[in-house]
């Protein structure tokens, strides 16, 4: 959905969330050409190694499907 309507989709945040931040500025992140929305898990392993040496998490993760729903286990994940 954001990909399709990237504003209609910056609307809809403001509007479910009651941020403060005008609907153009939200539209403007999501526009970033650095930033990609997809339903394929990217660095997420990195993250978590992260959070375990931080001590957010008491257990590190074998792989990034121990995170997520078997659903998206077909998908080139990391």
């Amino acid at each position: 959905m954001i990909n399709a309507d990237k504003h209609a989709a910056a609307a809809l945040y403001v509007a479910q969330t009651g941020t403060r931040e005008p609907v153009e500025e939200v539209y403007k992140l999501l526009s970033d050409p650095d930033i990609e929305f997809t339903m394929t898990p990217r660095q997420i392993r990195k993250y978590a190694q992260f959070m375990y040496d931080n001590g957010q998490i008491k257990h590190r993760p074998a792989s990034w499907k121990d995170l997520f729903f078997d659903d998206v286990h077909d998908l080139p994940g990391s």
